[in-house]
């Protein structure tokens, strides 16, 4: 190149940029929140919140570590560790208790398709009949469910946290419970409408609600008690403590009405 010609230009560098995050505020949360809660349910009630560790957590998860700890060094007076794990249970005080109610009409829609043709025919003993199968068949589900392992952390949980005086950890196990009972409430006002029953004048949904709750709390909490594993054998099927409760406590607040076929 001959001194006189021009010095060639430099093309200028394009300004750098962050790199884009990997997830979102909300979604860092909820992996996060996922993964913790996946750590309590796999270790149960003996270990309890103290299962969750905030560096296997980032490593389950597979979430930016840096960002995972100044998500929770910002929520709340503790470390990244302990603010997670209270979170862990406040999502578990007011979340767990309606996704059984919801996993209860799943099962009870299911069974309620399968013999529309009951309905179709419109033969009323058929219907009480199919009313009880429906009874027999949730009752025994979601008996299970309250002998779960999920149910069992909740329950653990609550109890613990009836000792302290926190009020934010009693407003959610009380908020919890009353999603639990409109939700069974939502159900139990559908299942009605369709067998063609209505609520006895004095009672409310939410009486009948707790009523049924309290039968299978009450039952469930003593599992290993020999009577509450007992069946009766009626119409060919068993039938749990809880179902012959559960049957007797429709009786009680429902009464028939015209089924609109």
């Amino acid at each position: 190149m001959a001194a006189s010609d021009p010095a060639p230009e430099i093309a200028a560098a394009p300004p750098r940029r962050g790199r884009k995050p990997r997830f979102t505020t909300d979604e860092l949360e909820r992996r996060a929140l996922d993964s913790a809660l996946d750590a309590v349910l796999t270790h149960g009630v003996t270990a309890g919140v103290d299962a969750i560790r905030i560096e296997k957590v980032i490593i389950d998860a597979d979430i930016p570590r840096a960002a995972t700890y100044s998500l929770w060094e910002g929520r709340g007076s503790g470390t990244p560790q302990e603010n997670l794990r209270r979170a862990v249970v406040l999502e578990i005080v007011r979340s767990m208790p309606a996704g059984n109610a919801a996993t209860t009409g799943n099962h009870a829609f299911e069974l309620i398709t399968a013999n529309a043709e009951v309905f179709e025919r419109g033969d009323r003993d058929e219907i009480r009949a199919l009313r009880a199968e429906l009874i027999r068949s949730v009752a025994a589900q979601n008996f299970a469910l309250l002998q779960s392992q999920r149910w069992r952390v909740y329950k653990t949980l609550t109890s613990s946290i009836g000792t302290l005086v926190d009020p934010e950890l009693r407003a959610a196990v009380a908020a919890g419970e009353e999603a639990l009972l409109q939700a069974y409430g939502t159900l139990f006002e559908q299942f009605a409408e369709i067998f063609g029953l209505e609520l006895r004048p004095e009672f409310t949904m939410a009486q009948f609600s707790m009523s049924t709750y309290a039968l299978n709390e009450g039952l469930s909490n003593r599992v290993g008690k020999t009577f509450v594993h007992q069946t009766v054998m009626r119409d060919g099927a068993d039938w749990t403590v809880f179902a012959v409760g559960f049957e007797a406590l429709v009786s009680h607040y429902f009464r028939e009405i015209d089924v609109q076929l």
